[in-house]
C-alpha cells in the first residue's frame, strides 16, 4: 500500500507506473484485510488450543503395567 501510494503521487505517469499501480492496489488491500482478519479472528481460534494445553499441563498422567 505504501508503494502504491508513492506511485499514485509520482509525477511522471508512464505506462509502467500505471501498470504497477493497477497491480499493487488490489494486492495491497488484500494483504491489509487478510492481515487484520488473522489478527482479530486468529486469536480466537488459538484460545481454545491454549485452554486445552493449559489443562493438559496441569493434568496428572500415570502409567500402569498390564
Amino acid at each position: 500500500m505504501i508503494v502504491a501510494n508513492y506511485l499514485a503521487n509520482f509525477h511522471e505517469k508512464t505506462f509502467l507506473v500505471n501498470s504497477l499501480l493497477i497491480v499493487l492496489e488490489p494486492g495491497g488491500w488484500y494483504f491489509v484485510w487478510t492481515g487484520l482478519d488473522l489478527l482479530f479472528s486468529g486469536t480466537r481460534d488459538k484460545e481454545e488450543e491454549l485452554d486445552f494445553n493449559k489443562r493438559m499441563a496441569h493434568s496428572k498422567i500415570g502409567f500402569l503395567s498390564i
